[in-house]
């Protein structure tokens, strides 16, 4: 197991598998609102969902309406346990996973994404800023 430092944005604790992207999103856009399924046809992660993982991103772009996306995946059950921002936490994923009660964090070093595979076990503990990755 390895540990890595994060910086917490919104705390909690998440234990789950990993649903990298390795490109922006745009949660208005490429998020179906009602299930979390990744609508984008151009997206390499096309009908994935991030439903009950911890998903890991840069971080998101376009319209501050993504943030309502969030909570709309969490009062439906269809959200990610943990938002893991790999480059920067930008105001609608914070805002989004503040409003949703969504663990929200990102990383010191942006590298360390390439060391995260999908599927991969993690644990988003924000209170000790800190993310446990498991080998596969």
């Amino acid at each position: 197991m390895n540990k890595i430092k994060c910086i917490c944005i919104v705390k909690g604790f998440a234990k789950g598998e990993a649903l990298i992207s390795n490109t922006p999103i745009n949660f208005l856009t490429m998020i179906d609102a009602e299930n979390g399924e990744i609508k984008d046809l151009n997206h390499y992660l096309y009908g994935k969902t991030l439903k009950d993982k911890i998903f890991v991103f840069p971080y998101s772009v376009g319209s501050s309406v993504g943030a309502y996306v969030l909570y709309s995946l969490k009062k439906k059950s269809a959200g990610p346990l943990a938002v893991v921002c790999s480059n920067k936490m930008d105001i609608t994923t914070a805002s989004g996973c503040a409003i949703s009660n969504i663990p929200a964090v990102y990383l010191k070093h942006r590298n360390i994404i390439d060391a995260l595979k999908n599927s991969q076990a993690l644990v988003v503990d924000g209170e000790r800023e800190q993310i446990l990755i498991y080998p596969n």
